[in-house]
């Protein structure tokens, strides 16, 4: 008898940022972006994140089940934020 297993691939992503306010045109914030393996296969990668404020670096794999790795940018506020 073969019992098959189930493969479920499953990504989650975290971003944090390293301020909780700003308050002026030049502020920087830096965001960092936590991907994790939360399936049960091991992925391959590379991993894009899409921002709609700032470019964000590729993450590369594998990633096993369970591994995580983090990513960051930085923003640099403007006026339009402010307003």
């Amino acid at each position: 008898m073969t019992v098959t297993a189930d493969e479920l691939p499953a990504l989650t992503l975290d971003k944090t940022s390293d301020v909780s306010t700003y308050d002026a045109v030049g502020d920087v914030i830096t965001y960092s972006y936590q991907i994790t393996n939360t399936g049960n296969v091991t992925l391959a990668g590379d991993f894009t994140v899409t921002d709609d404020k700032i470019s964000v670096p590729t993450a590369s794999g594998p990633l096993a089940p369970g591994e995580s790795v983090t990513v960051s940018a930085t923003y640099t506020i403007d006026q339009d934020d402010l307003d």
